[in-house]
């Protein structure tokens, strides 16, 4: 597959809009063995002239969060080398094979259109954050320049982690943990972490440098899921669950799961009008809504059949496995009152069918148009519509060419009839 041309003109997270003008074709450059991590994303740079209002951009300078996304913007047009990635389907665990700046949606970065609450906002710089443990971080900005001591250690050493020092303490640009201020003192404290507070401090680090935009999505040729993936996958810091408090318990076995949706939907079913509707507990991969997320729970109208198809009652099916995955991806959570609102929520899907009109449905389909729009772009969405059309249209010349030269022939001989 070829890769996608580069963009001429690029919005970075920080505000700053580069123009990237290629000296060579791209090359998929990979890094060498022991070479500082990000490395060869330098060396790919030099092969592009960068500019900001015509001013050569120093790439050394770049806040991570401005590098990181044009290291994801240079990998997705091949500039630099990406490894295929296999990874589970988040619904139905069939395997994919990934590439995860491929998948990046780019449109908002072409046409300006970050400032995203939630995509485009990293944490706070320079303000305690809360950890595990009663422990709090505070980090401050770090550019490529800076963070360099951290990438070259990580890309010398064979380990996960490089030893931590005075010298990658300001690497990570972390300036007081809790109420301790001294580099030397905060990396033996950074080493002496719990696992509960060393994963909240990954995620935080994570969170202060990569704007969740950075993120592609694989569509599951099997189930029709959409899969996130970190785009750039490669990152300094490698994120983790922490482990889940002992007294939480575990998520409760099927058979549990399904009793209780039997008892809540028996409650809440007595107060619905019309003939009875169907419970149904779905073990297996759950149905996907229009953007690909799995469903917590669907409903579908009664059809009344006729010919060889029986009639079948309106049905509400309850998806156990999105339920558990919630537990796994997120923590434990007060299940039994999710499945109370679903099945409530469900329930007020048949109603609306029953008057004839259902504004719930609606506004589901809106508010998932509205999220392709924040992740895709307005613009390129309204461009991906008119590549469609025009496929489409395509395909119809392609299938119906003959007929339409047959038409201009017989309109060409009737403009020379007349003019007999």
């Amino acid at each position: 597959m070829t890769a996608p041309d580069l963009p001429r003109r690029v919005h970075l997270p920080s505000g700053r809009v580069v123009d990237l003008a290629p000296r060579l074709a791209p090359g998929g450059l990979r890094r060498e063995p022991g070479a500082p991590l990000f490395s060869e994303v330098g060396r790919a740079a030099e092969d592009i002239a960068i500019t900001e209002g015509a001013v050569p951009v120093d790439v050394d300078a770049l806040e991570l969060s401005d590098f990181h996304t044009l290291r994801a913007i240079l990998t997705r047009s091949g500039f630099v080398h990406e490894e295929v990635l296999p990874i589970r389907c988040v619904n139905c665990e069939s395997e994919l094979s990934v590439a995860p700046c491929a998948l990046l949606e780019i449109g908002p970065y072409k046409d300006g259109e970050l400032g995203d609450d939630e995509l485009d906002r990293t944490l706070p710089l320079e303000e305690p954050i809360d950890l595990a443990g009663d422990e709090t971080v505070t980090f401050e900005g770090v550019t490529l320049a800076r963070a360099r001591p951290l990438h070259a250690a990580l890309g010398a050493s064979t380990a996960e982690l490089p030893r931590f020092t005075s010298g990658i303490v300001s690497a990570l640009g972390v300036t007081a943990l809790g109420d301790e201020k001294d580099p030397s003192k905060i990396a033996h404290a950074l080493a002496e972490l719990p696992d509960g507070t060393w994963a909240d401090f990954v995620e935080a680090w994570l969170r202060s440098h990569y704007p969740e935009r950075l993120c592609g999505i694989a569509l599951c040729p099997d189930c029709g899921a959409a899969n996130p993936v970190d785009a750039p996958y490669e990152r300094e810091l490698e994120p983790e669950l922490p482990p889940a408090p002992e007294d939480e318990g575990r998520f409760p076995d099927a058979e549990t799961f399904a009793l209780r949706c039997k008892e809540i939907f028996d409650l809440l079913e007595d107060s619905i009008p019309g003939d009875r509707v169907m419970l149904v507990v779905e073990e297996g991969p759950a149905d996907c809504d229009d953007g690909g997320a799995p469903l917590l729970g669907s409903y579908l109208p009664p059809d009344p059949g006729g010919g060889a198809s029986p009639t079948k009652p309106a049905t509400v099916t309850i998806y156990l496995r999105t339920f558990r995955a919630m537990w796994d991806d997120d923590g434990p959570y007060d299940w039994d009152a999710e499945i109370h609102e679903t099945i409530a929520h469900e329930l007020e899907h048949h109603v609306n069918h029953l008057t004839g009109e259902d504004p719930m449905d609606e506004a589901e389909r809106a508010e998932i148009a509205d999220e392709a729009a924040r992740i895709v772009g307005k613009k390129e969405l309204a461009r991906k519509e008119v590549r469609a059309l025009g496929a489409g249209m395509g395909e119809f010349v392609r299938r119906t060419w003959v007929l339409w030269v047959v038409l201009v022939l017989a309109m060409a001989a009737a403009w020379v009839w007349r003019g007999d």
